[in-house]
């Protein structure tokens, strides 16, 4: 048979697929080395939080439950131990020697007693460590936050919401179970006076370094006028506890970058 002849109609035309160019996603607050050393900075002091409020939380609820174990032995039922009243009736009935009866006052009777003394002064002790602590570091969180004062302040109430949601999950109803609220909803009270203390040493040299700079962002002895800085920068450096000369070096790489390309 012979074949039939293909006109120019008939050839076949193969669609080419168009090849979409790849997207690049880029990270969310900017792709700048100062940015992406900030979000790094802030996921790693975020996870040692989270680490130690877990552990402090693991704490808490082996206090408790050591607490509940000793108290189940109280009700043991123990050895009797007869009274000192209770061994003389039973001397002046006569059927107890009042020499056998002493003996069991000295050997019995007397230890007993001591050691129940002793056992509910080592008790109380025990008990009351753990909350005594928890109370003297929320005392100095009163100190540095006295807002925490004020039920209706928004620092107080954000540290209640995190207390119910502890004894929710079962955490005693006690100080040291306030003090884990506190730092899930404010972080460590050393984070915070590390804040404070930065905050105040860059507001008195950027103060310094205004007067210096006379108006403008750089000195003309070169000193870096931080006033000037972004509010996004000065909050990611609160956060961090960058130090007042390191936000001097970044403030004037961002600068330098600004300078860059505003030139281009």
């Amino acid at each position: 048979m012979e074949e039939a002849e293909v006109t120019e109609s008939q050839e076949t035309v193969v669609p080419v697929e168009e090849v979409a160019e790849p997207v690049v996603e880029r990270p969310p607050g900017g792709a700048d080395d100062l940015s992406v050393y900030g979000r790094k900075m802030n996921a790693e002091a975020k996870k040692a939080r989270e680490e130690a409020t877990a552990l402090r939380e693991d704490n808490i609820r082996l206090q408790e439950r050591v607490r509940l174990a000793e108290e189940a032995k109280k009700e043991k039922p123990a050895e009797k131990v007869y009274t000192l009243a209770a061994v003389n009736a039973l001397v002046a009935s006569g059927q107890l020697t009042r020499e056998n009866a002493d003996i069991y006052i000295e050997d019995v009777i007397i230890p007993a007693k001591a050691k129940a003394v002793n056992d509910a002064e080592k008790q109380r002790t025990r008990d009351a460590e753990p909350i005594e602590a928890a109370q003297k570091e929320i005392n100095d969180w009163l100190a540095a936050i006295p807002e925490l004062r004020n039920d209706s302040s928004e620092v107080s109430q954000r540290a209640g919401a995190e207390y119910q949601k502890l004894m929710a999950r079962g955490m005693p109803h006690n100080p040291a179970t306030m003090l884990t609220a506190i730092e899930k909803a404010h972080g460590s009270l050393d984070a915070h006076k590390k804040r404070q203390a930065m905050n105040e040493l860059t507001r008195q040299n950027g103060n310094r370094m205004a007067s210096d700079a006379g108006g403008g962002s750089i000195a003309t002895n070169g000193k870096i006028d931080m006033s000037k800085a972004p509010s996004t920068l000065v909050s990611k450096w609160d956060k961090l506890g960058v130090t007042p000369e390191a936000r001097a070096r970044q403030f004037k790489i961002y600068l330098d970058k600004q300078k860059e390309a505003a030139g281009k």
